[in-house]
C-alpha cells in the first residue's frame, strides 16, 4: 500500500484498471465525515450540559462508538444531500485520467454508495464537470465488503494486466490486499491529513485562547 496526496502520484502502467473510490477520494464536500463525527460527539456534551445529564449518561452515550457512528453517517449523508461537491484533487485527477487514456487503461468507480444514490452522483459528477456518461460506477453498499464485491465481480470488469485500487479508508485497501496480493494499493490521504492540520490549527488556537484568559 502506498499513501499519496495527489492522484499525481499514481504511477499508471499500460493495461491498468483503475478502480477509485468517491467520496473523499475524488470528491469532498465542506464537511467530511470524521467532522460530522466530532460535530456528534459535540452535540452529545451540549444535550448532556443543557439537561443536566448524569456522568454515567453522558460516558455510556460516548463509550457506544457504534450509535456515534451511525449519527455521524445520518448527518454525513445529509450533508451530502444538502451541499455542491468540490474536486479533492482535480489538477492531480485530470493528470492521472490523461495518463489512462494514453496507456491503454481504464477507470471505474468503486463506491460504498447505494444503488439509489445513483441520481446523486450522476448530479455530483456533473458539478464536478465530469462526463458520467464516459465512466462506469460499481455501487457497493454496505451490504458486502469492497474486496468481497471484487471477488464476485472483478472478472466481470475486463482483462487487464494491471489493477489499481485508490480509497481513502486504509482497512478497506487492506482487506483487498489480504484477498488480491497483485493489486496496487494506493491510500489517499488529502481528506485526513486536511482535517488533522485543522484540528490542530483548532487545538493551538483554543489553547492560546485559555491563555490569554489566565492572563
Amino acid at each position: 500500500m502506498r499513501e499519496i496526496y495527489s492522484f499525481g502520484d499514481i504511477s499508471i502502467q499500460p493495461n491498468t484498471l483503475v478502480l477509485c473510490d468517491i467520496d473523499d477520494t475524488l470528491l469532498r464536500f465542506e464537511k467530511s465525515l470524521l467532522d460530522c463525527y466530532d460535530d456528534t460527539i459535540e452535540t452529545i456534551h451540549s444535550i448532556a450540559e443543557t439537561y443536566k445529564m448524569p456522568n454515567d449518561f453522558l460516558e455510556s452515550s460516548l463509550r457506544d462508538k457504534e450509535n456515534i457512528m451511525k449519527l455521524a453517517l445520518n448527518k454525513y449523508h445529509h450533508h451530502q444531500l444538502v451541499t455542491v461537491p468540490k474536486h479533492n484533487d482535480e489538477n492531480g485527477f485530470r493528470s492521472m485520467t490523461g495518463e489512462i487514456k494514453r496507456k491503454n487503461s481504464s477507470l471505474i468507480f468503486l463506491t460504498a454508495r447505494p444503488k439509489t444514490s445513483d441520481w446523486l452522483t450522476m448530479e455530483h459528477f456533473r458539478e464536478l464537470n465530469i462526463r458520467h456518461d464516459e465512466y462506469i460506477v460499481h455501487y457497493v453498499s454496505s451490504v458486502i465488503s469492497k474486496s468481497k464485491y471484487l471477488l464476485e465481480h472483478l472478472g466481470e470488469m475486463g482483462n487487464y494486466v494491471n489493477v489499481i485500487v485508490i480509497d481513502d479508508k486504509r482497512e478497506i485497501l487492506e482487506e483487498i490486499e489480504s484477498e488480491f496480493p497483485n493489486i496496487e494499493t494506493y491510500w489517499m490521504t488529502k481528506v485526513l491529513t486536511d482535517y488533522e492540520r485543522n484540528k490542530a490549527k483548532q487545538n493551538t488556537e483554543n489553547q492560546n485562547k485559555n491563555k490569554e484568559k489566565i492572563e
